[in-house]
């Protein structure tokens, strides 16, 4: 038994000595697997946070592109179920589609024939037969805002 413990001991202190660099120096240490994780888990958060607006000109602001959604089960595939999202750098000011904000698409508008997008507002042009142009509050903003009625 007392060998057993000594070529333990040996084999021990044996390991000790060779993980001592050349220049006598014990290695630096070295994050855990958990930590490694938990970091890289971080830095893929702050990336994907910060690729959202690192990207972009000044004069423009990154929003989210909407999936093109398929009924066809033909095209599933595991990466569909991930969740992924695209962005795209726009001008809030003038686009019709993003007009003030990323989710304010002026198109979708009702009873709107011809609209844009001026000073990050929808001004509506002209409306559908049968309906007109009218200035209202918008409760949530408080700004006045054009809808056809």
């Amino acid at each position: 038994m007392k060998f057993l413990i000594s070529i333990l001991l040996v084999l021990t202190l044996a390991s000790s000595i060779e993980s001592v660099s050349p220049a006598g120096k014990p290695p630096a240490s070295q994050p855990s697997a958990s930590a490694r994780a938990r970091a890289n888990r971080l830095l893929v958060e702050k990336s994907s946070a910060d690729l959202k607006h690192a990207k972009c000109p000044e004069t423009m602001t990154s929003c989210p592109i909407s999936p093109i959604i398929s009924n066809s089960r033909s095209h599933k595939s595991r990466a569909s179920h991930k969740k992924i999202t695209a962005w795209e750098c726009l001008d809030l000011e003038q686009e019709l589609t993003a007009c003030g904000k990323c989710d304010n698409d002026c198109m979708r508008m009702p009873n709107v024939e011809n609209v844009g997008c001026e000073q990050g507002r929808c001004k509506i042009f002209t409306c559908k037969p049968g309906h007109s142009a009218h200035d209202e509050l918008d409760p949530v903003t408080g700004s006045i805002v054009s809808r056809c009625l």
